[in-house]
């Protein structure tokens, strides 16, 4: 897909599908690289006080996973960062999956990507330095809670545009 305008096409996205499809395309639209196949697993790693962690790659796969604690109460508490969010942690690991394995390069990489096609915008600025949003992120309770559901689960539909022969 062509996208003009990153910030509208990422507010009127519907779902986290929608994110990853923009996310691909705001790589290969600055770094001409794409990775087709990859999966998405929700699951609660837990998470509270100063602790969490948004999601991860697992590396020589084709899986991201993403912490479904810090997406709820993003979602709950500040709905309006839930889309930015999202797309930078999204991006982040898909920037993992493509190869960048390095922590800082991967958050320098995807603060180039983003500041290209969003400029000045909240993902921009997320992807810059995500401590700036952590009061935003700190749930209520003191120290570190165990997950309280640990099922794992797929998110269907997730890389959408690379599965062409299933309908």
């Amino acid at each position: 897909m062509n996208h003009t305008d990153f910030p509208k096409d990422l507010e009127s996205s519907k779902d986290i599908p929608q994110i990853f499809e923009l996310v691909k395309d705001a790589v290969y639209n600055v770094e001409k690289k794409r990775r087709p196949g990859l999966m998405l697993g929700l699951i609660d790693l837990g998470g509270g006080g100063f602790a969490w962690i948004g999601g991860f790659h697992e590396v020589a796969s084709n899986a991201i996973v993403l912490n479904t604690r810090p997406m709820q109460y993003i979602q709950a508490v500040h709905p309006e960062l839930y889309k930015p969010y999202l797309f930078v942690v999204l991006l982040h690991e898909y920037l993992h999956s493509l190869g960048n394995l390095d922590e800082r390069a991967c958050q320098q990489e995807a603060f180039r990507i983003a500041s290209e096609l969003f400029g000045s915008h909240t993902v921009s600025k997320m992807a810059e330095d995500m401590s700036k949003f952590l009061p935003y992120f700190q749930f209520t309770m003191a120290g570190w809670t165990p997950p309280k559901d640990p099922r794992f689960t797929i998110l269907v539909g997730f890389d959408r545009s690379s599965v062409t022969y299933i309908n």
